[in-house]
């Protein structure tokens, strides 16, 4: 298996997440109480939680059936 790998079509690019993305992340999912409505759990709820949230992901990008992309 290859895990998480980059994708591109014309219209996507699913990608492996970065500590670029806390950010993004929290301002936009953090704070959406939809979040919680479909997905039961909010892992970008404050900064600390989503930037722990994207360091478990890069972490386990070396395994190759973890499937984790942004």
């Amino acid at each position: 298996m290859q895990g998480t790998v980059q994708r591109k079509t014309k219209h996507l690019v699913l990608r492996r997440y970065t500590m670029d993305d806390v950010d993004i992340l929290y301002k936009t999912f953090g704070k959406n109480e939809a979040m919680y409505r479909y997905s039961g759990g909010n892992p970008f709820q404050t900064w600390t939680m989503t930037r722990k949230s994207i360091q478990k992901y890069i972490a386990c990008y070396n395994g190759p059936t973890f499937y984790g992309w942004a």
